[in-house]
């Protein structure tokens, strides 16, 4: 009997995305992977605070009265992509937030101190722009060439005060959403 051949083994298939270590974001989408030059932020994401699930295929199965199995079709589910950005920085807050860039001053104090500050509307805030993401390792990267964020501040227990982004990858003008990227050998 002749031996079953394995074109590609596990070894061969060794590219993995090890876990999320940067994000950067750029304000112009639809960027092509050789125009990047320039990233407008790097983002200070919470170590557990980010969520990379793409859309997941929903499917319709189409069944005979007889029971038996005839076709299944299927439909783009809902991205689940989010990440948590552990800064208040005007530049950050104003950048995904409606946040008034000019600052506040208090006039009196509390407990001796004098604060000043930003305004924020919790009004939801469209932010289109591309995200760069890189792995622990470095050795891979994924790029969403054209997002939507929509973001809300969020102050818990056991975590500083952070942005909650909420992502949408939508099409690129090559009708691309999301790039995996390899280390060039």
């Amino acid at each position: 009997m002749a031996e079953v051949t394995i074109t590609k083994g596990i070894n061969d298939l060794k590219k993995i995305f090890s876990q999320m270590n940067k994000i950067y974001f750029m304000k112009t989408p639809n960027q092509a992977l050789t125009a990047i030059t320039t990233f407008d932020l790097e983002l200070p994401v919470l170590e557990s605070g980010v969520a990379f699930k793409s859309a997941e295929a929903q499917t319709t199965k189409t069944k005979l009265t007889s029971g038996s199995l005839w076709d299944v079709t299927a439909k783009s589910g809902d991205d689940d992509i989010s990440y948590q950005t552990a800064s208040l920085d005007p530049l950050v807050l104003s950048t995904f937030l409606d946040a008034t860039v000019s600052g506040v001053d208090m006039t009196s104090t509390v407990n001796g101190i004098t604060y000043t500050g930003y305004g924020i509307s919790t009004d939801p805030k469209k932010v289109l722009g591309s995200l760069f993401m890189t792995s622990q390792d470095l050795s891979c990267a994924i790029y969403l060439p054209n997002t939507q964020i929509f973001s809300n501040l969020v102050n818990e227990e056991n975590k500083p005060a952070y942005i909650n982004s909420k992502v949408s990858a939508l099409n690129d003008l090559t009708g691309k959403n999301i790039y995996v990227l390899h280390k060039k050998v």
